[in-house]
């Protein structure tokens, strides 16, 4: 019989939580053997806001995924993208006086860094940790020169941290559905390794993912992921502004943010005057609202939203 590695994974989503199980046969492109997707309850942003609801949500997603695989798990990774995640970049040095480096100098390293980044903040835990970048005798590289005689180096490490709580009341919303978290993975950096090759990553990119209530950003540069951060606006702060802005409700007003165009004036969805069509006014009673105050109220968000990513994009000189 064919030896199978199975790996399954489960996005904690505000909106729906999705699991998906794939194999992984000897030499062969992995296969989505299982698949579900359930309305999310109990989860906020990543964060355990009901441990009850979260269970029995969690539960309900799993069931479905292994119905279908025909596997019963017993180890899941999970995707997380809480707005208090933290970007920690740390340099440390060390003096070989003309010795060779070896892989023990830089185990040594990322040792040092990380007891320093615990110290700092006891109350975080890393979640993914990424050797940056080299520089060997003032020169940078790419990757470490290993078994070459050198009188200093240095290495670049980028810790992604999240709240120990958070990570805890996850665990235990597992623990109760029978089930062992393999690895936390933050969303950002699973995005942005699927949608770049490798001479992008290189080079240097990033990736903004507008969530139903937050944002997140992740750049890449020489192989490793910089930085990532969160904020707590997303689309669906654009549904109520318009909700508000123009009175109506928040089922018509997703409507509208879904098929109104920001850059185009001519849709089929407006009237000859430039005002929303009647179709549109499914629970309120039909009024004069233009395309122009939508579009406006769309803008204002997005504009927001922009900017705090390009604050965050200078903040750190990228």
């Amino acid at each position: 019989m064919e030896n199978k590695k199975i790996i399954a994974v489960i996005d904690l989503g505000t909106l729906n939580l999705k699991c998906a199980i794939f194999s992984f046969g000897s030499g062969k492109l992995p296969q989505l053997i299982g698949f579900s997707k359930k309305k999310t309850k109990g989860i906020h942003n990543s964060i355990i806001v009901n441990i009850n609801d979260a269970i029995d949500s969690v539960r309900s997603c799993l069931i479905e995924a292994e119905k279908k695989s025909q596997i019963s798990l017993n180890k899941i990774n999970v995707l997380i993208d809480p707005t208090e995640i933290i970007t920690t970049r740390l340099t440390k040095f060390k003096k070989t006086s003309g010795s060779k480096i070896e892989k023990n100098d830089v185990s040594f390293l990322l040792k040092e860094a990380k007891k320093q980044v615990e110290l700092n903040d006891s109350r975080l835990s890393s979640i993914h940790i990424f050797n940056y970048k080299y520089v060997v005798d003032n020169k940078l590289f790419k990757d470490l020169p290993f078994n070459i005689y050198v009188d200093q180096f240095s290495q670049e490490n980028v810790f992604l941290s999240v709240p120990k709580n958070i990570l805890k009341n996850i665990s235990e919303v597992f623990h109760s559905c029978d089930i062992e978290i393999g690895k936390f993975i933050s969303c950002s950096y699973a995005l942005g390794i699927c949608c770049f090759n490798q001479d992008q990553i290189d080079y240097g990119c990033g990736i903004v993912d507008i969530g139903y209530e937050k944002t997140s950003l992740a750049l890449f540069k020489d192989s490793s992921l910089v930085h990532a951060s969160s904020f707590p606006i997303g689309s669906n702060h654009i549904t109520k502004d318009i909700s508000r802005g123009c009175y109506l409700s928040e089922i018509e007003s997703e409507l509208i943010k879904k098929e109104i165009s920001i850059t185009d004036n001519s849709d089929e969805e407006l009237n000859e005057n430039g005002f929303l069509s009647d179709k549109y006014f499914s629970e309120t009673k039909f009024r004069k609202i233009s395309s122009k105050f939508i579009r406006d109220i769309i803008l204002a968000r997005l504009d927001e939203i922009l900017n705090k990513i390009f604050k965050e994009i200078n903040f750190i000189l990228f």
